[in-house]
């Protein structure tokens, strides 16, 4: 089974949302997105032990809490599943509840009753479950049901077909949210991991436990074999013996014994421990770190999950408490597995385990309305094929400033990598000296992505901006062989910033550099990461002007020495051009309207 399309309405953060997902789902967006929310909602309806709950929802998961209508009418919390991809064991066990899915619409064709209709390749064997939650006045609490949508509510009734939790069963969701319960997940009680294997497996545990319990029943005397519990026990007998006239033919006549033990007092004391590498004794797993409890609650998920021929698995947040090689370990597993998953995650090592057409970010459209995207662009999502090709080019030359940007609420494009080394570290030593005056690109939630050329950034801009509904911002140079690039780019974008005319990163790092510095910097490569350039260049030699020009082709030479020369440039020879960078984007992440072209000043600070 898997799913292909999940309709909410009216539950938590989410007001109206549909989503087709895939066979494997990673799930990122801002906080408050509605990713967990989202997870939340498919366990309602599909893990049979939600049901099992005293209250299955209250006013809080009524979005903005709104369950009664201006009318006083109650308005409904509603959340539909459709399940697709059925074998022929699960088709017969859902036979009564049939309908056709079209992949390509991405449609139930509601009103087929002739299963003849599956001959036809368009359609395919689907089924559709769901949950609705409704004030009662009357009882002054909300009414729960899940029921089947096919049969339900026709003609405006009332009525609805029932499907109870053996149905939701069937399914084989199973569900690890962000705060792990190790202890549940390992522990004989019911509904665990482990109990639901034993049944599952037609394992007997309490036929065992109740042998435990008959084997120390009785056992008093054997446990308690030490002379000076022995003497008081005997002093006790002397004293009520002449009052209760105590059997004299019992070897001891007051005994201590585990005689009143049942199996689910030994389920409720039992508890797993864990032998790790170096360890002598195992120790409780309750007592492990974090990360450790994490892969054991994953393990116990895994476990249970292959003993269904299929089943669907959501997990909140994977990569906590893991350290960076384990979370992409941990999500290849999960990835690799026959079940069709659904992962949230706030971590780009997670992410950059799969492609970006395993990534789905969810999207607000304002009123809480949510629409979920893929990562990965495409002519048929209504990308233009300059913008596909730009950000497949993107992707495989900067991957990680790529990934980094799905989760920023904005991005700043640059032509090339040169600002992409210098400008994070300019803004970050400008923000410690604005103290609270003043952000950097991570406290602005800004990504910046070094665009392979000018020409691209138009190109990269609509991908940002229309797809993933994000503000987008550009860096470019002021060179008049590029003012229709230029043009573009500011048609593209929300603010355009450009550079001094004929004054690029490189040399706009150079303008407020005093000759100390430039002297200092020469110095420093040479001797502290022994690069000859200079000494080849006889620098040391040469007067001002040409050691800037030395410096200026170093820059040229190696990209990487402009992020060096950012940390070593004194803060107060930061120059003008990036400090006016520096507080425009300041002011429109605060919302101040700046236009659509910035034009930065050539002057030193």
């Amino acid at each position: 089974m898997r799913i292909v399309r999940v309709v909410i309405d009216n539950f938590r953060t989410i007001k109206k949302l549909t989503f087709y997902p895939s066979q494997h789902n990673i799930l990122i967006g801002r906080v408050n997105a509605g990713k967990s929310t989202l997870l939340n909602a498919l366990a309602i309806v599909l893990d049979p032990d939600i049901s099992r709950r005293f209250q299955i929802v209250d006013e809080l998961d009524f979005h903005a809490r709104g369950f009664l209508g201006t009318d006083g009418s109650p308005i409904p919390l509603r959340i539909e599943v459709t399940i697709a991809g059925c074998s022929d064991v699960e088709k017969a066990s859902f036979l009564d509840f049939w309908e056709p899915w079209n992949d390509a619409t991405k449609q139930v064709l509601e009103d087929s009753d002739d299963i003849k209709i599956l001959d036809d390749d368009r359609y395919e064997f689907a089924f559709r479950m769901a949950f609705r939650a409704t004030y009662d006045s009357a009882e002054d609490g909300f009414s729960c049901i899940w029921y089947y949508p096919k049969f339900s509510f026709l003609g405006g009734s009332d009525d609805y077909r029932a499907c109870p939790r053996a149905d939701r069963d069937q399914v084989g969701f199973f569900a690890i949210p962000a705060e792990r319960e190790v202890r549940k997940a390992l522990s004989f009680s019911r509904y665990s991991a482990l109990d639901k294997a034993l049944r599952a497996d037609d394992v007997s545990l309490e036929t065992q436990l109740m042998a435990l319990v008959n084997a120390v029943k009785g056992q008093g005397e054997v446990l308690f074999q030490n002379t000076g519990f022995a003497a008081l026990v005997e002093e006790i007998e002397e004293q009520v013996d002449t009052l209760l006239r105590l059997s004299p033919d019992a070897k001891r006549r007051i005994l201590f014994e585990l005689s009143d033990l049942g199996h689910y007092d030994v389920m409720r004391v039992l508890r797993a421990f864990i032998a790790l590498d170096g360890q002598d004794q195992p120790y409780p797993v309750t007592s492990q770190g974090m990360g450790a409890k994490q892969i054991l609650v994953l393990a116990a998920l895994r476990m249970l999950s292959k003993r269904r021929q299929s089943s669907i698995l959501a997990v909140e947040e994977p990569e906590t408490g893991l350290h960076p090689h384990m979370q992409r370990v941990l999500v290849d597993d999960l990835l690799h597995s026959s079940s069709q998953t659904f992962i949230t995650t706030h971590s780009v090592h997670v992410a950059e385990t799969v492609g970006l057409e395993q990534i789905f970010s969810l999207l607000d459209t304002g009123n809480g309305n949510r629409r979920i995207v893929k990562a990965a662009p495409s002519v048929e999502d209504g990308c233009a094929a300059e913008t596909v090709r730009a950000v497949a080019q993107l992707t495989g030359h900067h991957p990680s400033d790529m990934l980094d940007a799905l989760y920023a609420p904005s991005v700043l494009l640059t032509e090339g990598v040169s600002d992409r080394q210098a400008v994070p570290t300019l803004l970050r030593r400008l923000s410690r000296e604005a103290g609270s005056m003043g952000k950097n690109l991570d406290g602005l939630g800004i990504a910046i992505i070094p665009c392979l050329s000018k020409n691209r950034v138009p190109d990269v801009a609509p991908y940002f901006k229309a797809q993933l509904g994000k503000d987008v911002y550009a860096l470019v140079d002021n060179e008049p062989s590029t003012d229709a690039a230029t043009s573009q780019t500011v048609d593209a974008c929300d603010c355009t910033f450009i550079w001094p005319p004929r004054c690029a990163i490189e040399r706009v790092l150079l303008l407020g550099a005093e000759d100390a510095t430039i002297n200092s910097f020469i110095q420093r490569v040479t001797d502290e990461l022994g690069d000859g350039y200079f000494r080849d260049a006889s620098s040391s030699t040469k007067a001002a002007d040409d050691k800037r020009t030395d410096v200026f082709n170093y820059f040229k030479r190696s990209k990487a020495s402009l992020r060096l020369f950012a940390q070593w440039l004194p803060v107060d020879e930061i120059a003008a051009p990036v400090r006016q960078l520096f507080a425009g984007l300041n002011s429109l992440t605060q919302g101040q309207d700046l236009g659509k072209r910035v034009q930065l000043a050539a002057q030193a600070h």
